[in-house]
């Protein structure tokens, strides 16, 4: 399985700035992506994943995608009916329509650095509302920034979070069998030209593109 990590497919929605900008991609080219693999036989193969809870990955752009995807949205619960994000209601809406609704932290801050005790409480508090909010249970989560260390994976996993998704290019053994859930982000640095590439070599551009990346990252800063 192949999780594309988006986050807004518009740059008013979510988290707003420079640095949050350049995560985002416009409609047009969020549709031209996913149009690549709708409806092939590798589309069952592909999850859409979002971070953020964003208010334009709504239950609109939703339905026109579920259908061919499994899609799963990681939301940051502190900013929940704040400008720019989804509301409750929306929340409820797309567990509804079989988005499955996972946690990306309460205040998604940076934790690799965090104390176990403010680490916790913070996931709980999320894990919590998000549960309240759709009547079921939240056992997907995505970490903020890709960063963690290995003891809070067993935390998360500790503390019911089954299904611990990343931005690294390959999954994390952390627990026995137990692994954590890469995924190849999708964002402004994507290259309209790099459209007919897709095309060409599938979803293992993608990969590719993203495991020479990180290697080059971790070389370049340890």
């Amino acid at each position: 399985m192949y999780n594309l990590l988006f986050h807004d497919t518009s740059i008013n929605s979510g988290f707003l700035g420079t640095q949050a900008e350049k995560y985002k991609i416009s409609k047009l080219i969020f549709f031209r992506i996913i149009n690549i693999f709708k409806g092939e036989k590798q589309s069952k193969e592909i999850a859409l994943t979002f971070d953020d809870g964003g208010e334009s990955i709504n239950s609109k752009l939703i339905k026109q995608i579920i259908p061919y995807f499994k899609v799963k949205i990681f939301i940051s619960t502190k900013y929940i009916n704040n400008k720019g994000f989804l509301s409750p209601v929306e929340i409820k809406k797309l567990h509804e329509l079989g988005v499955t609704i996972g946690s990306h932290s309460h205040s998604h801050k940076k934790f690799k650095f965090n104390q176990n005790k403010s680490f916790i409480n913070d996931w709980t508090k999320s894990k919590i509302i998000l549960e309240n909010i759709i009547g079921d249970k939240v056992e997907n989560c995505s970490i903020p920034y890709g960063l963690y260390d290995e003891w809070q994976l067993k935390k998360l996993y500790e503390m019911g979070f089954k299904k611990i998704y990343t931005s690294d290019p390959k999954p994390i053994n952390f627990i026995d069998d137990i692994f954590t859930k890469p995924r190849i982000p999708v964002d402004s640095r994507l290259f309209k030209f790099e459209l007919y590439i897709i095309k060409i070599f599938r979803i293992k551009y993608l990969y590719t593109k993203h495991l020479i990346y990180f290697n080059l990252k971790k070389f370049i800063y340890g």
